[in-house]
């Protein structure tokens, strides 16, 4: 089974710092566990 997550935001940032690092280190496993496929990110829109 295979999952697309997409994250949209006008923000420059969305987290604080301890909440960064929980994200680091979710991402981190989904990649040792072999889960992690691809990520990228997109410029605005005309920007």
């Amino acid at each position: 089974m295979q999952y697309l997550i997409s994250v949209i935001h006008a923000q420059a940032t969305l987290a604080t710092p301890d909440q960064d690092a929980a994200i680091d280190v979710f991402n981190d496993r989904l990649q040792t566990e072999g889960h992690w496929v691809f990520a990228g990110g997109q410029g605005r829109p005309g920007g």
